[in-house]
């Protein structure tokens, strides 16, 4: 009768373990999700600018920088688009750079 007591304990053990151990490696997947989903790019990039929107002056000469160079580089891609033709590449790096200056200048002078 003995053995059957100690047979029925060591199996209560490995059930217990077993469940512990599923318990462990649900935590686990859970921990990898959570740390994966805050180390996304996107994550990152919105954390970060949300830092720099929190500053008032950092922030807002950032933003009209970023706001700027967006649009400089839109208006070119929308000029040149895939072309390899060098009077239109040139011409959308002109396009670009006067529109990256103007973009800037105007939101200047909304500032002051």
């Amino acid at each position: 009768m003995s053995y059957s007591k100690e047979q029925q304990k060591l199996h209560n053990e490995i059930a217990r373990l077993e469940l512990k151990k599923n318990q462990q490696l649900a935590d686990i997947k859970k921990q990898y999700r959570l740390t994966a989903s805050s180390l996304r790019p996107s994550v990152l990039i919105k954390k970060t600018a949300n830092e720099l929107l929190e500053g008032s002056k950092v922030s807002s000469t950032v933003l009209k920088t970023v706001v700027s160079i967006v649009t400089g580089f839109l208006t070119k891609k929308l000029v040149v688009g895939k072309s390899n033709n060098l009077f239109k590449v040139v011409m959308g790096y002109i396009v670009q750079l006067t529109t990256t200056k103007m973009v800037a200048n105007k939101m200047d002078q909304e500032a002051a």
